[in-house]
């Protein structure tokens, strides 16, 4: 399993063999490779996700953006076509 638990595994059974053994060098050796190969992939998929959060909130500020635009040239346009001359009629 090419992923976070798949290297756990290999981790513990690794840090299974005997000190005193001579592949022991290798096996640590080993584990430490595939921590950082670990590590480099974790901070990859981090930046990514988080490029990703910032991408989104990017798009919901334009949005708003937009729309705080859109509502004021509404009214812009409203408030300009307003009759110049009001008849008050009440009380007729």
């Amino acid at each position: 399993k090419p992923n976070l638990e798949g290297a756990d595994e290999v981790a513990s059974i690794l840090k299974q063999i005997d000190p005193e053994t001579d592949c022991f060098k290798k096996a640590e050796a080993l584990v430490k490779q595939i921590k950082q190969t670990v590590n480099a992939k974790t901070k990859e998929i981090d930046k990514r996700e988080w490029d990703l959060k910032l991408l989104k909130e990017k798009s919901n500020i334009d949005l708003q953006k937009e729309i705080t635009k859109n509502t004021r040239d509404i009214a812009i346009a409203f408030a300009t076509n307003q009759p110049k001359t009001i008849y008050n009629v009440t009380g007729w």
